[in-house]
């Protein structure tokens, strides 16, 4: 356990722009270019996240892609973060540090990739402000408007508000902005108080949109193992922070009523070779539950490390679930 709790409890490290690196992009580059360009600090260190978040600040930037193949193809989004990041500083919060999806994932290597989504809550446990960034634009694709109900209704956008807003629940400081033409305001519930961002795989998603184009497989499976994380941290609030569990209570309660809308079993979707019918949540919350009470019983110092209250290491308890999975399917 010393050494496991030393470490940063994600797949994969944490990729961070210096601020003053990012306001000088003059683009969204992606996590390859930043790499090679040597404006990204890795972190894989617990502490040092923690460190980096409370003393020097972390943003989180959330935005709608403006294209299927590129976040920003001209450049709205990437202004209007620029003025949401200027604008932040102006008021003397601390933020010297930026992650936003398009620099911070690897976008060229696809197990990479997943590997980073599946970290996802965890890289937000470390963040200390949080910024929608919704400037109205036209999709380059579709042509459809991009605005407030748009990003809202985007399955990644709401997962990354999910990751954030159930993330450190006893932190103090811990700020989110919406931010839009208008300007940003410090509006907590009206990002995060809503029951779509549970629903994250109700979601819109782009590559349903495009009917899974080449033999692409849908995103929908690359939500999973974050969503099992989120699931447990929950549980993990109301368990280690009762205090300050009401919200999570709440979503407890909303996911008990409604288990498999926002964990379905199967989801299908059409591609070129006609309609596919997919495995994501069957079985799951049942072992995962069951995995959590193991959890509990056993002494604090041995239970699962949580940054945040409550990540689980999806690197230990995925497998596990899926071995176990497999066994209760086959003595049915």
């Amino acid at each position: 356990m010393g050494i496991r709790s030393r470490r940063l409890d994600a797949e994969a490290l944490a990729s961070l722009l210096k601020v003053e690196d990012f306001l000088a992009l003059g683009e969204l580059i992606c996590h390859e270019d930043a790499r090679e360009a040597r404006r990204l600090r890795c972190i894989d260190v617990a502490d040092e996240a923690a460190r980096m978040c409370q003393e020097e600040g972390v943003a989180f930037l959330s935005h709608q892609w403006a294209s299927f193949e590129h976040p920003d193809p001209d450049g709205v989004q990437y202004r209007a973060m620029v003025k949401a990041v200027e604008e932040v500083l102006e008021r003397g919060i601390k933020c010297s540090w930026i992650w936003v999806d398009y620099c911070s994932i690897p976008q060229r290597n696809t197990f990479q990739q997943q590997t980073a989504i599946n970290s996802l809550s965890v890289y937000a446990s470390y963040c200390s402000v949080f910024l929608s960034v919704v400037p109205p634009c036209i999709h380059s694709d579709t042509g459809h408007d991009i605005d407030i109900n748009s990003y809202c209704s985007r399955a990644w956008c709401r997962l990354e508000k999910l990751s954030y807003g159930t993330a450190g629940w006893n932190a103090d400081g811990r700020l989110a902005f919406m931010c839009t033409q208008e300007g940003i305001t410090n509006d907590w519930k009206a990002i995060f108080d809503d029951e779509s961002v549970l629903d994250v795989a109700g979601g819109a998603f782009s590559c349903c949109a495009r009917n899974h184009p080449d033999g692409k497989p849908c995103d929908k499976q690359k939500i999973v193992g974050v969503l099992l994380g989120i699931y447990w941290r929950l549980l993990a609030t109301v368990r280690d922070a009762p205090e300050n569990a009401d919200r999570a209570t709440a979503l407890l309660k909303l996911i008990d009523q409604d288990e498999k809308r926002y964990f379905p079993p199967y989801t299908s979707y059409i591609s070129e070779t006609g309609s596919t019918r997919i495995e994501l949540f069957d079985g799951f919350l049942p072992v995962l539950r069951d995995m959590f009470l193991q959890d509990t019983e056993a002494d604090h110092h041995q239970r699962v490390v949580v940054p945040g209250v409550g990540d689980p290491q999806l690197d230990d308890f995925l497998p596990q679930a899926r071995a176990r999975v497999k066994v209760n399917m086959t003595s049915l």
